[in-house]
């Protein structure tokens, strides 16, 4: 049993607290892993508006949540280590970013990137905005921890992409 689960079990939630800070991630009962955290992007809407001159106005809300009971703060990697010393005002932060590009392909471009931090099974909505020519349509891509500062359990689920305008598959009729 760790000192963690050890203060837990007596009762101690204030040093069981204490001693989860200073000792960083928490590990599962009867097992040796590690809980690490798990960043992801669960969804990505649209608010459109008129834009002056033409298009559209399009607001971008992008949800993250840690589908963790680990906080992002305890588990740097060696990057995210270095640019929290290199920087202490942005400690146990980490950055998303939405990015835009052509639906028919091409570079991404950045349009909106924030700092921030996701407690045990956090979630954080970010908001950016972004003009949209009339008549194009558009791919937007949110990706959490893009820097790779945290450590987490799933690496490969850091990201989503949502196209605008969004269209719907046609109703099926039956006869």
């Amino acid at each position: 049993m760790t000192r963690l689960q050890k203060a837990a079990a007596a009762g101690f939630a204030v040093a069981a607290a204490a001693l989860f800070a200073a000792a960083g991630p928490v590990q599962n009962a009867g097992t040796e892993r590690l809980v690490k955290p798990d960043l992801l992007v669960e969804k990505i809407e649209f608010s459109p508006s008129p834009a002056s001159g033409g298009g559209t106005q399009l607001t971008i809300r992008y949800t993250l949540y840690n589908d963790s009971a680990a906080p992002t703060r305890n588990s740097p990697t060696p990057a995210g280590k270095s640019a929290w010393s290199a920087n202490p005002v942005n400690n146990f932060m980490f950055e998303a970013k939405i990015q835009v590009r052509d639906a028919a392909g091409g570079p991404w471009q950045d349009v909106a990137t924030v700092g921030l931090e996701l407690g045990a099974h956090g979630r954080m909505t970010c908001n950016a905005v972004c003009p949209v020519p009339a008549g194009k349509r558009k791919d937007f891509r949110a990706i959490a921890d893009w820097q790779n500062w945290i450590d987490e359990s799933n690496e490969n689920n850091n990201d989503k992409v949502a196209s605008w305008p969004v269209t719907l598959a046609p109703a099926r009729v039956s006869k």
